[in-house]
């Protein structure tokens, strides 16, 4: 393995990333992959089929992403998933349940909840995934910026007035009105937007409570509409 990575390293060029095809399978769809073919490397008998990695791609679930080829059949686990279907009875007649899934890496958890979701799939309902990364753990909101820049559609070839229509429409999802709440969410997603919401005169501890309440509030809202199912992934 270290060869192979010395190798391939000698291979990119200035300010390229390139991979073999087994760090490519693992990577899943988390990422923009494209081909270079096969070539020669000193120490290898066949070609090594190498990938270039071009950016990162915005994913819901590093688990789908992961899996995108398909999963295997879902066996077991009755006991879990009547326990997940009777809490979701309840969330759809109002009241609000929350179920913490533990266990160790590897044993399914994810899995789980994937087979859970399915069963709602034909059901009226709306699903927030809020994927947690242990690159950002000591930022709270990451998670949620990461899900609302996802749901805005947010691109890097986004120019200012693009980023901004497609921000007022993030905002009016759930019947927010954008001069209330506008310069809060302009705020928690790092947003120029100019004079056209001005952040509101309080202090960081009352800006923040005022964050808090907002976000509480737009999930409330969602589930005016639908039952929201929530799923924090790796929260630990």
């Amino acid at each position: 393995t270290p060869n192979l990575a010395a190798r391939l390293q000698g291979a990119a060029a200035p300010g390229q990333i390139v991979v073999s095809d087994t760090t490519r399978r693992l990577a899943g769809q988390s990422f923009d992959i494209r081909s270079l073919g096969g070539q020669d490397l000193k120490g290898f008998v066949s070609p090594i089929a190498m990938f270039e990695v071009r950016g990162q791609r915005a994913v819901d679930s590093r688990f789908e992403a992961a899996h995108a080829s398909g999963l295997s059949k879902f066996v077991g686990r009755v006991s879990e998933i009547g326990l997940l279907l009777e809490r979701w009875e309840l969330a759809k007649a109002g009241q609000g349940q929350a179920v913490f899934l533990l266990g160790e890496a590897g044993i399914g958890k994810s899995r789980l909840v994937e087979a859970f979701e399915e069963h709602l799939r034909e059901t009226q309902h709306e699903l927030i995934r809020l994927q947690c990364s242990p690159y950002h753990a000591t930022s709270a909101f990451y998670p949620i910026v990461e899900r609302l820049s996802r749901v805005a559609s947010f691109t890097p070839a986004d120019d200012r007035n693009t980023r901004i229509e497609k921000f007022r429409t993030l905002v009016r999802r759930y019947g927010e009105n954008p001069s209330d709440v506008g310069a809060i969410y302009a705020e928690l997603l790092s947003l120029d937007v100019g004079d056209e919401f001005k952040p509101p005169d309080l202090s960081a501890h009352q800006r923040k409570e005022l964050l808090v309440r907002t976000l509480v509030n737009r999930l409330l809202l969602a589930a005016r509409i639908a039952p929201v199912l929530m799923v924090f992934e790796d929260a630990h």
